[in-house]
């Protein structure tokens, strides 16, 4: 069993010692995520191909980023000489992560399947929808609120939260080991066997830290979230022995 105690203490030795680095990668990324939220097209007339491409293409590069942070994550862990540029440098494994992250959701609408007449009807599944696509985002949230049985959503979310929990490392798989996407979240299912409720403490713990990073008018989350994408992966390293 991984004690969640040393994982920290390892983590916060880490992160000290490669605070600038960590804290100018979450930066970057934060920088890059408003600058395209800026330019995003306008929707005032609906959701025209010009925003759904430029979405697209935003989402790629974010998931390109988001690997790219993993990768200098790992390297610091093993004590490889790494640079905030790296994160540009591991959009070349987009594919497998995509594949496994399509594979994971996949498994997701098939296990709603059964729960979706409980959750909502069809006839508000298809106004749903319609205000989606419209992109009347008011109108969206109010279907919501008087549309959706929480109390059965609650219920699917669990085992979507479990199945979350075991397979969460696959992208650390693909950047460490160039894995595909099967094989990925194969491997961080067999690496999470038993560990199941450690890591859900891990979770909460990583949330509480990160709420505590809020209290200064949010400035804290400078330090937390980094913090945090460390713990992640000095996590993993852990369970891949």
């Amino acid at each position: 069993m991984v004690l969640i105690r040393e994982v920290l203490i390892k983590s916060w030795e880490l992160f000290t010692k490669n605070m600038m680095l960590f804290i100018g990668m979450f930066s970057m990324i934060f920088l890059i995520t408003l600058i395209m939220g800026i330019l995003i097209p306008d929707t005032s007339e609906g959701q025209s191909i010009q925003f759904i491409l430029f979405k697209l293409a935003s989402n790629l590069f974010g998931m390109g980023l988001t690997l790219g942070s993993i990768r200098i994550i790992l390297d610091v862990i093993g004590g490889l000489e790494t640079k905030i540029e790296n994160l540009f440098n591991s959009f070349q494994l987009l594919i497998p992560y995509i594949g496994a992250y399509l594979l994971f959701s996949l498994g997701m609408l098939l296990l709603f399947i059964p729960f979706s007449r409980l959750i909502i009807s069809t006839d508000s599944g298809l106004k749903l929808v319609e205000s989606f696509l419209s992109g009347d985002i008011n109108g969206l949230v109010q279907l919501m609120a008087y549309s959706i049985n929480f109390n059965y959503l609650f219920l699917y979310f669990l085992p979507c939260f479990y199945m979350w929990i075991k397979i969460q490392f696959f992208p650390y798989f693909i950047i460490s080991k160039e894995m595909g996407p099967i094989e990925a979240l194969k491997k961080s299912y067999e690496i999470t066997e038993g560990q199941s409720v450690n890591l859900v403490l891990f979770f909460m713990t990583l949330i509480m830290i990160n709420l505590l990073g809020l209290i200064p008018l949010g400035l804290g989350l400078v330090f937390t979230i980094p913090f945090s994408l460390v713990a992640t992966g000095v996590m993993f390293t852990a369970l891949d022995r």
